[in-house]
């Protein structure tokens, strides 16, 4: 619940603005736009599917990424983000499964590495952005404190299981919605989807889809 408040107050921080300077807003000609290097932070979600572990966890994301403006509709914007997530190895499955943190047999930090084109719609206020693009989750397992002796061994498995069957890939799409407040500053939210490849390899779908809804805030390197 608190992950999900701050995202929801950084959104009303950024209506406050919006509304309080609307008159100072200045709009933005993409050729002052030599490149956007950006903040964000926002709710992660992995869907589990699987009965017996854990529901669908909902965990903290902190991200940054670089938006290189290539002509007024179109954008390249490499980002990253990290997450920490919690993950158990299931036998009879032969799979990792997100766990309680109680139930934990690793404490997982991952880092998504995402590369998109961004499609843009702009008004004199406004930035819409479609971006299709490449995802990686690059993530490794550290063994938690207080596991059993005959669960040291699922740590490996775990870590294996990531990098086999194409799970670390996931094609993505984010929809974003911007506003600039001055020529310099820009803020707004996204929401993305990842679609995992292993996950349509064996047929598990709609297990692993993971989402993201983030609030950002650009710094223009504008002159």
């Amino acid at each position: 619940m608190k992950k999900k408040l701050y995202c929801i107050a950084i959104v009303l921080v950024i209506t406050v603005l919006a509304t309080a300077n609307e008159n100072q807003t200045v709009p933005i000609d993409e050729k002052d736009q030599p490149g956007n290097f950006f903040l964000e932070l926002g709710h992660l979600s992995i869907i589990n599917t699987v009965k017996n572990s854990a529901p669908t966890p909902h965990l903290f994301s902190l991200g940054a990424g670089y938006e290189i403006p290539i002509n007024p509709w179109l954008s390249f914007s490499p980002q990253t983000s990290i997450y920490v997530a919690t993950y158990l190895w299931n036998n009879e499955l032969q799979t990792a499964l997100p766990a309680e943190i109680e139930h934990r047999t690793t404490t997982v930090p991952s880092l998504i590495i995402q590369i998109p084109a961004k499609f843009v719609i702009s008004t004199e206020m406004f930035r819409i952005g479609i971006q299709p693009g490449l995802s990686f989750f690059l993530r490794y397992g550290i063994q938690s404190t207080k596991i059993l002796e005959n669960e040291q061994a699922d740590v490996s498995r775990i870590n294996k299981w990531f990098y086999s069957k194409g799970r670390f890939f996931y094609p993505s799409l984010q929809i974003n919605l911007d506003r600039f407040f001055t020529k310099k500053i820009r803020a707004g939210i996204a929401a993305t989807v990842y679609l995992p490849i292993g996950s349509i390899i064996e047929k598990t779908l709609p297990q692993d889809i993971s989402s993201t809804l983030t609030c950002r805030i650009f710094f223009t390197n504008s002159k």
